[in-house]
């Protein structure tokens, strides 16, 4: 969708036209909710590449509150003081105080989710392994080792109506 977009606007500057009509007043957000998708797809394939690699590894400190929390706090506090900047006021107390009840909240909402992740991944090995051990006993079960018979090869290969019985002698 971006790289349509860009192309589109692209063409009608090749042509010399105008997109500041109100025909094309859906251009900017189409073209900002799709960015926003394609940044979102780049991070999970970049987080599902840095997990297979093992560089994500889950710590500790992820499942816990107390130890999210702080880390959360100032990295939130140091956010919202470089926004404010940049908009030329200043981070006052009770911005600051927001900020940490919101990294308190959040801190606990990640614990939990973490939690739930190890939970879903302890869970999946284990059926995995379950899952395993049921279809090699399956397969034991059901399927025969033994060679057929090559009169039950042959009736398979070239099918029963071939095999007729001769005519009796008489």
């Amino acid at each position: 969708m971006p790289a349509t977009l860009a192309g589109h606007g692209l063409a009608y500057a090749i042509a010399g036209r105008s997109t500041a009509d109100p025909h094309h007043a859906w251009v900017a957000p189409a073209l900002e909710c799709s960015l926003a998708v394609l940044a979102a797809l780049s991070c999970m394939m970049l987080a599902d590449a840095l997990l297979k690699a093992g560089i994500l590894i889950h710590t500790a400190a992820e499942r816990s509150t107390i130890e999210l929390f702080p880390r959360l706090a100032v990295a939130q506090l140091a956010m919202f003081a470089a926004m404010e900047r940049l908009e030329g006021t200043h981070a006052g107390p009770l911005g600051c105080a927001v900020q940490i009840i919101v990294a308190l909240c959040v801190a606990y909402g990640l614990s939990l989710f973490s939690r739930l992740l190890v939970r879903c991944i302890t869970g999946a090995q284990a059926a995995s392994r379950y899952l395993q051990r049921l279809l090699d006993d399956c397969t034991a079960r059901f399927v025969s080792r033994r060679p057929y018979s090559t009169a039950h090869a042959l009736a398979v290969r070239a099918g029963t109506a071939r095999f007729q019985r001769p005519p009796p002698i008489g």
